[in-house]
């Protein structure tokens, strides 16, 4: 999968010649254990808004750490609209349990 790494707290990219920084809209956003620091809400939202087009889907994997709520406010006022799923994988042989949350937004 071809991904592009995102510097949320800042305002504007910063070109560092790195191609794979992200630039420009995008129907599809995927952040994955992005919501573990409590502050950090407000910039992110701010950067997802940027960067999503106004179809866009967001898709944050969260582990429940406690954070989502103050992220779902920024992301309502950045115009989106969250359905959430549990996840919960048991431990089986060579499979780690998982337990937490898919975060689903879109505009509307």
């Amino acid at each position: 999968m071809k991904y592009r790494l995102g510097h949320w707290s800042r305002q504007e990219p910063h070109d560092t010649g790195t191609p794979d920084l992200v630039h420009g809209r995008y129907d599809l956003i995927i952040g994955s254990d992005v919501l573990y620091e409590r502050d950090a809400s407000v910039a992110l939202a701010g950067f997802i808004g940027r960067h999503a087009t106004p179809a866009a889907e967001v898709w944050i994997v969260d582990p429940d750490r406690g954070n989502r709520p103050a992220f779902t406010r920024q992301m309502a006022i950045e115009g989106f609209a969250m359905r959430e799923e549990r996840l919960a994988t048991p431990a089986s042989a060579g499979i780690t349990a998982y337990k937490g949350r898919l975060l689903v937004y879109r505009h509307g």
